[in-house]
C-alpha cells in the first residue's frame, strides 16, 4: 500500500475510532458482569455480603462508636446472605461465617440495651439471629491494631510479616506527620514496576488542612471521621502511553505505585488509608478543578496519612485465602 494510504490506516488504527470500539467492548463486557439489583451469579450476593460486612467493620472499629447504627446495612446484609443461601452458597465459607463474625460482634456490644438487642433482631430476621450462637468459623468485625509492629517504624522481617500486620487506619493522632517520613516512603515507591519503565505516576502532597476538607467532602470514603492530617493523591500522565490498548495500562500502573507506597507508608511507622476515586462526572469534575489537575492526568487514588493513635482500630476485612482464587493452567 502506498504510505499516504498506510498513514491513515495507522492513523485509525491508533486514533480514536480503534479507541472507541476497545472501550465499548470493554464497557459491553463489564455491563453484562457487574452486579446490579437483579442477582445472577453467586459471585455477585457474595460481593454484596462482603461489602455490606465491611460497612458494619467500620463501624464497629470507629473511635467514637455509635451504638444502633447501621440498621439499613443489617437489613441488606441479612438479604443477601439469604440470597446466597437460596443460590447455593456454603454458610461455611469464609465471607458468610466471616458476616456471622461481625453481626455476632454487633449483637454482642448491644447486649446491656434489650432496645437495641429487640432492634437488632428485627432488623437481621430470627433465622439469621439463631445462627450467631456458634462461634464463627473466620474472624470478621473489629479489630486491635498491634502495638508492638505499628507505629514504630520497625523493619518486618518478611512481605508476609508487613503485609499480614498493615491496616487500613481512619482515625489518626494528632501529632504532626513527618513529611520527610512520607517523602522516603515515596522514594520507595518509585522502585515500583510500570510498563517499559514509563513511570506514569504523579503524586500530590496535600498538607493544606482546607483543602483536605473540601477533596474529602466531594468524595464518600471518609464520611464519619475526623479529616486526616494529610492526603496524598496519586494521578497518572496519559501522555506516556502510544495507543487505544494501552488505555488501561495507567490504572495499572498507577495501582503497584499505590501498594508501594502504602507498605513503605507502613514500614515508616505511618498510618494510612486508601480512598477510591470511583467518581461520577460531576464529583471527578469538581476534584480536577480543586487540584488543578490537567486533563492527561488520571486519577487513581486518594491515600489519607497520619500517626497512629493509642487505640487504633480496624476492620477484620478476611482475605480469600489463594486456593479459592488460584486456577493452575497446566
Amino acid at each position: 500500500m502506498p504510505d499516504p494510504v498506510m498513514g491513515v490506516a495507522r492513523a485509525i488504527f491508533n486514533g480514536y475510532p480503534s479507541l472507541l470500539a476497545a472501550s465499548m467492548r470493554q464497557a459491553v463486557r463489564f455491563g453484562k458482569s457487574y452486579s446490579r439489583n437483579k442477582i445472577k451469579y453467586v459471585e455477585q450476593a457474595e460481593a454484596h455480603i462482603i461489602y455490606c460486612t465491611h460497612q458494619l467493620e467500620k463501624g464497629l472499629s470507629h473511635e467514637g462508636f455509635r451504638a444502633g447504627f447501621g440498621v439499613k446495612v443489617l437489613a441488606e446484609l441479612s438479604r443477601y446472605m439469604h440470597v446466597f443461601e437460596d443460590m447455593g452458597g456454603s454458610t461455611d465459607s469464609l465471607v458468610y461465617q466471616s458476616a456471622l463474625g461481625a453481626l455476632i460482634e454487633y449483637r454482642d456490644r448491644h447486649k446491656y440495651s434489650s432496645e437495641y438487642t429487640h432492634m437488632f433482631k428485627q432488623a437481621i430476621g430470627d433465622q439469621l439471629f439463631s445462627k450467631l450462637d456458634s462461634k464463627p468459623l473466620y474472624p470478621g468485625g473489629s479489630c486491635k491494631i498491634a502495638h508492638d509492629f505499628a507505629g514504630a517504624g520497625i523493619i518486618p522481617g518478611s512481605v508476609d510479616e508487613l503485609l499480614s500486620n498493615r491496616h487500613s487506619v481512619r482515625e489518626y493522632s494528632d501529632t504532626p506527620v513527618s513529611l520527610t517520613k512520607v517523602i522516603n516512603a515515596i522514594e520507595t515507591a518509585t522502585k515500583a514496576p510500570s510498563a517499559c519503565n514509563r513511570q506514569p505516576t504523579r503524586v500530590r502532597i496535600i498538607n493544606n488542612q482546607e483543602l483536605i476538607n473540601k477533596t474529602l467532602g466531594i468524595t464518600s470514603g471518609f464520611r464519619g471521621y475526623a479529616m486526616p492530617p494529610m492526603l496524598v493523591v496519586l494521578t497518572v500522565d496519559n501522555r506516556v502511553y502510544f495507543g487505544p490498548q494501552e488505555r488501561n495500562e495507567g490504572f495499572v500502573d498507577g495501582g503497584i505505585f499505590a501498594m508501594a507506597l502504602l507498605l513503605a507508608l507502613e514500614e515508616q511507622g505511618l498510618a494510612s488509608c486508601p480512598l477510591n476515586t470511583m467518581l461520577r462526572q460531576g464529583p471527578e469534575k469538581a476534584i480536577r478543578g480543586l487540584l488543578k489537575l490537567p486533563y492527561w492526568e488520571e486519577l487513581i487514588m486518594l491515600i489519607s496519612i497520619g500517626n497512629y493513635s493509642k487505640n487504633a482500630q480496624s476492620c477484620v476485612s478476611t482475605r480469600f485465602h489463594a486456593d479459592a482464587i488460584v486456577t493452575v493452567v497446566d
